[in-house]
């Protein structure tokens, strides 16, 4: 809140630089009496990725806060989706088909990515229960080429 607004009777907040960590509900106080809440949502970010087959998809990790990844297969031979893996501070789990090919370094990596990998990878925040992050992947290329 800026000092000359305000005496002007301009109650407004301004957050600059708003980003994950200042996600929270504020409170407007006069007086010792609570006159309104506002909760600050941070939009979702949203990628396209093209990489060829046998790249590394990288997933970076916007905050420092336990996520979930969840994938979403675009694929009509096997449509699928769910939940692939976890993250938990320097703690990664994931279900078994993924856990040799995952790593986590400051992002989620999945190794030998083909084309069944193509699809919607959401980056969601347990604690606030929000998408933060979607990347929707494309595998480009065949075995043998």
């Amino acid at each position: 809140m800026s000092h000359d607004p305000y005496l002007k009777g301009d109650l407004s907040l301004t957050i600059t630089d708003a980003d994950y960590t200042k996600r929270s509900l504020y409170t407007c106080t006069c007086s010792g009496k609570d006159i309104c809440d506002v909760s600050l949502q941070i939009e979702a970010c949203n990628a396209s990725v093209q990489i060829k087959l046998g790249e590394p998809l990288v997933l970076d990790l916007l905050i420092s806060e336990s996520v979930e990844v969840i994938y979403t297969s675009t694929g009509a031979a096997a449509p699928s989706s769910g939940q692939i893996c976890t993250v938990a501070g320097h703690s990664l789990k994931c279900k078994p088909e993924y856990t040799r090919r995952v790593s986590l370094i400051s992002a989620v990596e999945l190794q030998g990515t083909t084309p069944s990998d193509s699809g919607v990878y959401s980056i969601r925040d347990t604690k606030h229960e929000e998408i933060i992050q979607t990347y929707t992947v494309t595998v480009e290329g065949k075995c043998g080429y």
